[in-house]
């Protein structure tokens, strides 16, 4: 029986569409599934750093003001809003380091709502390189999920 979008609940229903359509994609050895799984938590720490600066950086440059004006306040908000989703991600990221550097499920489903955050991203300002940003990143996610105890 196929669920409606509207009739989603829960994460774990977003969790078994995506790994639905997972299983229709090919996958990769065991070998480099678990050297995947070492360097993720590297990996992650680093791009949450990236997120981090680049949320943070327009604040203390002053570039807002010159990007925006004086006019757009509803412009700054939004741009406000989303350096507070940016560095949302990045903290939820860092402190998945822990987890994910000891194969904890934990660290798996933190990396798996920063995704579902990046969706939302990604339905707000559509590109086609954040769709397949989103689309490696679930790729990538589930072909380790396997590894986190």
């Amino acid at each position: 029986m196929l669920m409606g979008v509207l009739d989603l609940k829960r994460f774990e229903q977003i969790e078994e569409i995506v790994g639905t359509v997972h299983k229709a994609f090919p996958h990769l050895p065991k070998s480099v599934r678990r050297f995947l799984t070492e360097i993720v938590p590297y990996a992650t720490f680093l791009i949450a750093l990236a997120i981090g600066f680049a949320a943070i950086l327009p604040i203390f440059s002053g570039t807002m003001d010159f990007v925006f004006g004086e006019e757009s306040q509803i412009f700054k908000l939004n741009h406000y809003l989303l350096q507070a989703v940016l560095l949302l991600c990045s903290v939820v990221l860092i402190i998945s380091f822990k987890p994910l550097s000891l194969w904890m499920k934990k660290g798996w489903f933190n990396l798996f709502y920063v995704s579902l955050i990046q969706l939302l991203l990604t339905l707000m300002f559509f590109n086609v390189y954040t769709f397949a940003a989103q689309i490696i990143a679930w790729y990538v996610i589930f072909e380790i999920k396997s590894e986190y105890s």
